[in-house]
């Protein structure tokens, strides 16, 4: 038989039998070159497809294949391919593909317990190494797949071989290689740390610390991160002056360093496990089977997908195993949903990227912007560790792909989706998840409703009915339960009645059946109230929402809805959450869509969701009200239609709550309103919301709401919404400390309330103006805009001149006035309690305290410190409180009271957890936090 050569590392080229054979066409190229990596091996038509083309199919993709495969005949032979039922095989040993002689090879040398011999083939295999499926001759959906993985082998190899020859050279070994390898692959600081090794080996000590602060700048600039803690370790011990033994002992670049590790939580993110789970006994062996007794820290990571048709089971099943598996996982759990399927979009990479990185302990702060650094990032915090990680409902592969290890780490994916493009990659698993087997179906039903006397023969039919689907199943069960009248025949007569419910019950295959079957059948028992609320729910663009909000969004009353919600949870239509709010699953999200789409008129939709808008600005500004004056009395909330009903709040407590349970909400409706292109709506409430951001330090939240609400009344064209505007987001700026852009917004601000003629803003902006212009350290102009202010005190409400007060007070703290600074912060006081404005009061005491310590009179700066830390505490204002607590904490310092300044800071900081909403205003403060109390001890 005629032998078959395929080379894939360096310049493509095929041989028979030692003679060289054009094969021209990227589309016949790149079909060989995916048959030849599964070395005769036959592979499915639907991973040929996925590999080929991605998402961008042809219009008939089989078809496509089968062109493509006929055309690569005529160049190699009509016996070098062969077609089964399955798809396609090459006829090639796995010794004539060199990536596979390659990747072979390594694999032996894995396995080998002789250094010596593992030493040689590794060498052996990476003379075989060149640059894999180069060139415009492959597709670049086959690239994207392979080359990372062969890239990943290669460098693992290297790495490896460097590690034997740096302990058989040690001072001898030439580091060329590796200057090199970190220079084509920078941010593999795998590589870095044998580099610094080696050229501690050699004597040249100063050359490795060079090089690692060239890496901590590269990391920070590029990836915003620092270099991992073995790289961190080795360093200290550069710098200590270890001996060579003691610097050599971290070689195995694999070795964490125990500080990082006790640094860290470990995650324990799996939701609940199903309480009445059934059968699955032969996937969950085989899923046991592929977990390795002694996991090695380099081994490649496993990864199973669990894939079929909604409502079969899979997210249960692959909960189920890993609350049964968690003990094999000391190093942590992960679970993400994807939201793959659903009326809401897929969850951006960059977004799952964020949120498993802060899973591992990441601070928001240090997670890069990038996709790509984030994936990077990724992988090398799961490096090393024994995790286990779910990806829930993934749409499709590369929503995955970026979310996989490197090593290590256990993955298992739930998907609609084969998701066979990531098994033509390698080392993924595909489980398909089936109907239950008939016992087990039956089991199902008699462990939910234990209390219901079921004959055999009826109960198989039910089982049959609802084919065999665990959550049809579970419904039927529950009405059984909630019935125990309620005999078998009738709900089977019921069923069977009903043609269309048949036809949409079997799908016309055996192997599966419609979801959409059984939640027709139970939308269908839904009295109309119920039904309204079931598909309105679903049209929201968050994840939850509470009753009362469930009450504006359908116009019925809070007493019907609730109602309906039980209902509706009775038969598991809806969730219930602990807090007493309710969330659709996405699947039966995309079903009560579906249902609102067909029922409800597209002016129906619509209004409903500008209700719930309505409902959450005229809400939000009763909170913002009872917390205490707010920021902006330029543009009152227009009044309350009819059909609104806001919460009222009894007292500052109450909204503030109400404000760290909604702000999620409120923000995302902000950005949806803008969408929909309701601009008076989205500036509005974010005008409401402005006083709550400040309030919780959610700087990232303030600044996306605030732009939109820029943009929103520039496109209403309201001049004066977009004064208030530029002004709220100037300060939200000047919070982050992005001051010089924060008075470039304000200065628009007050060229518009100039031009309008609106005292009453022009004072409000030139005050934070003079804020502004005083951290910028421009302190006379910061004076001229205040007094231009105060001067017009005719025009000014008391808030807004008490506010005025406290500006000057801290701008001539700033310039070391320290009398003018304790005279207008005392002043600012007075007039804040008689407004009535106890936040305003508490900063303006913290004022007074700060110009009472830089004049010299500590025990009057403690004494207003701790007045502005009762205050702020008993409002619950965690921002102010925080400043007040750190402030106290340095004058206690000060005045050589270390052990209350200790208790100031410890409070500060546990008073962090308090700020829901904040983010890198969050981080920066306890950082400094932790150094005050780090420089007590010291």
């Amino acid at each position: 038989m005629s032998r078959i050569g395929v080379r894939l590392l360096g310049p493509f080229e095929v041989t028979r039998d030692g003679r060289r054979l054009a094969v021209a066409g990227q589309m016949r190229c790149s079909l060989l070159g995916l048959l030849a990596l599964h070395g005769g091996q036959s592979v499915s038509m639907e991973a040929i497809v996925a590999s080929l083309w991605s998402d961008r199919l042809p219009q008939n993709p089989r078809a496509s294949v089968h062109t493509v495969a006929s055309r690569l005949r005529r160049s190699l032979g009509s016996d070098a391919i062969t077609r089964d039922v399955n798809g396609y095989t090459l006829c090639v040993d796995r010794a004539d593909v060199d990536a596979l002689r390659f990747t072979d090879l390594l694999d032996e040398a894995g396995r080998v317990t002789d250094s010596t011999v593992e030493h040689r083939l590794l060498r052996e295999a990476l003379e075989l190494w060149a640059e894999p499926l180069s060139g415009d001759v492959f597709v670049q959906p086959l690239q994207d797949a392979e080359r990372p993985k062969l890239l990943e082998r290669y460098l693992g190899a290297v790495e490896r071989r460097i590690d034997f020859d740096l302990a058989a050279e040690r001072d001898r070994y030439d580091s060329d290689e590796l200057w090199i390898l970190t220079a084509r692959h920078p941010f593999r600081e795998s590589l870095w740390h044998r580099l610094l090794l080696a050229l501690a080996a050699a004597g040249r000590r100063a050359e490795a610390l060079e090089q690692y602060e060239r890496l901590r700048v590269l990391l920070l600039d590029e990836l915003g991160a620092v270099p991992a803690a073995e790289l961190q370790v080795l360093h200290q011990q550069l710098l200590s002056d270890d001996d060579l033994d003691t610097v050599t002992e971290n070689s195995n670049p694999s070795r964490r360093s125990a500080t990082s590790a006790s640094r860290r939580q470990v995650p324990r993110q799996l939701p609940a496990d199903a309480r009445h789970f059934t059968g699955r006994e032969e996937i969950l062996a085989a899923m046991d089977a592929l977990v390795p007794d002694d996991a090695e820290a380099d081994q490649p990571p496993e990864v199973v997908v669990l894939h079929g048709e909604a409502g079969v089971g899979k997210t249960s099943l692959a909960v189920h195993w890993a609350h049964q598996q968690k003990a094999r996982f000391p190093d942590g759990q992960l679970y993400l949903n994807l939201r793959g399927y659903g009326p809401l979009e897929p969850l951006e990479v960059p977004a799952a990227l964020a949120v498993v990185l802060r899973g591992l302990d990441v601070p928001s702060a240090e997670i890069p912007t990038d996709a790509d650094a984030c994936s990077a990032l990724l992988r090398t915090e799961l490096a090393r560790r024994r995790m286990l990680l779910v990806l829930d409902n993934a749409r499709n592969a590369d929503q995955i792909r970026p979310l996989l290890p490197g090593a290590s780490t256990f993955v298992v994916v739930t998907s609609r989706d084969r998701l066979s493009s990531l098994t033509v990659q390698g080392g993924v698993r595909q489980i398909p998840v089936r109907p239950l087997a008939d016992d087990d179906a039956r089991t199902l039903v008699t462990t939910i409703a234990p209390r219901h006397s079921f004959d055999r023969a009826a109960l198989a039919e039910v089982v049959r009915l609802c084919g065999n689907l665990p959550l049809a199943l579970a419904v039927v069960a529950e009405q059984f339960n909630r019935s125990p009248w309620l005999e078998p025949e009738q709900l089977i007569s019921q069923l069977k009645d009903s043609s269309e419910r048949l036809e949409v019950l079997s799908t016309g295959d055996s192997a599966g059946t419609d979801l959409r079957a059984v939640l027709s059948w139970s939308y269908q028992t839904l009295d109309a109230p119920t039904a309204l609320v079931f598909r309105l729910i679903g049209r929201t663009p968050f994840d939850d929402l509470g009753l009362p909000a469930a009450a504006a969004l359908t116009s019925l009353s809070v007493r019907e809805v609730r109602r309906c919600i039980r209902r509706l949870a009775d038969l598991h239509l809806i969730n219930e959450l602990p807090t007493g709010r309710v969330q659709l699953h996405d699947v039966l999200r995309a079903y009560a869509r579906e249902r609102s789409d067909d029922e409800d008129s597209l002016a129906a939709r619509t209004a409903a969701i500008d209700r719930l808008t309505r409902w959450y600005l005229h809400t939000a500004a009763a909170a913002r009200t009872a917390i205490g004056p707010p920021s902006d009395l330029i543009m009152p909330t227009p009044a309350a239609e009819s059909d609104i009903q806001p919460l009222s709040f009894a007292d500052h407590r109450q909204a503030t709550r109400w404000f760290d349970q909604e702000r999620s909400a409120l923000v995302t409706l902000v950005v949806d309103a803008a969408a929909r292109g309701r601009h008076e709506l989205a500036a509005h409430l974010a005008f409401c919301l402005w006083d709550d951001l400040e309030r919780s330090r959610a700087l990232m939240g303030s600044d996306v709401v605030q732009l939109i609400a820029v943009e929103s009344a520039r496109q209403a064209g309201d001049p004066l919404m977009l004064a208030l505007a530029y002004n709220q987001h100037g300060a939200t700026l000047g919070m982050a400390g992005r001051v010089g852009e924060a008075c470039d917004q304000l200065a628009k601000a007050l060229e518009l309330f100039l031009h309008l003629e609106h005292r009453a803003g022009e004072l409000m902006v030139r005050g934070n103006l003079g804020v502004g212009l005083r951290l910028l350290d421009r302190h006379d102009e910061s004076l001229e805009q205040l007094r231009l202010a105060l001067d017009k005190t005719a025009d000014l409400d008391t808030v807004q001149e008490a506010r005025l007060r406290n500006s000057f007070g801290m701008t001539y703290l700033a310039l070391g006035e320290y009398g003018e600074a304790v005279a207008m912060a005392t002043s600012a006081i007075e007039l804040h309690r008689e407004a009535g404005d106890d936040r305003g009061r508490a900063y303006a005491l913290d004022t007074l305290a700060s110009a009472q310590q830089a004049g010299g009179d500590v025990t009057a700066a403690i004494e207003n410190f701790e007045a502005a830390a009762t205050l702020n505490s008993s409002l619950e204002n965690a921002g102010g409180l925080i400043d007040a607590l750190a402030h106290l904490g340095e004058a206690q310092h000060q005045a050589g009271l270390d052990d209350a300044a200790r208790r100031s800071w410890q409070r500060a900081l546990e008073s962090l957890d308090l700020l829901t909403g904040s983010d890198q205003w969050n981080t920066a403060e306890r950082t400094r936090l932790q150094d005050l109390l780090a420089g007590l001890s010291q």
